[in-house]
């Protein structure tokens, strides 16, 4: 039996599942102050109310949201946009925060394969 990836299924536009969902846009700024919706699936973060922090997409192209608190290197991502309630729009200071959080996380990550690379060697 021949396994066939979602992302590859034609859809009656005649263009795959990927395609499609390829062009669907991010709804959420980052910066929006969102909380997790309450699901059918058991989710810790239900309730929770973060930052979008930066978008991203599934392997079928879906948009997808990273979560965290604006100024803080790290996130929680993988939120589909039916899973998350705007609580309010993104601010200029909020904005800010979100990216000295990039740029530190970024730092971190550099480090952390320097590190890796000199054990290596």
């Amino acid at each position: 039996m021949e396994m066939t990836f979602v992302g590859d299924l034609v859809m009656e536009s005649g263009k795959t599942w990927k395609e499609e969902n390829l062009e669907k846009t991010h709804n959420i700024p980052i910066g929006s102050l969102v909380e997790v919706k309450r699901s059918e699936y058991s989710d810790p973060c239900e309730g929770v109310r973060l930052h979008v922090i930066t978008h991203g997409r599934d392997c079928d192209g879906t948009p997808l949201y990273w979560l965290g608190v604006a100024g803080e290197p790290h996130s929680n991502g993988g939120y589909s946009e039916d899973s998350l309630e705007v609580i309010a729009p993104p601010t200029d200071d909020i904005l800010v925060e979100v990216e000295a959080g990039r740029k530190r996380q970024e730092e971190y990550t550099a480090m952390m394969f320097r590190h890796l690379l000199k054990e290596r060697t």
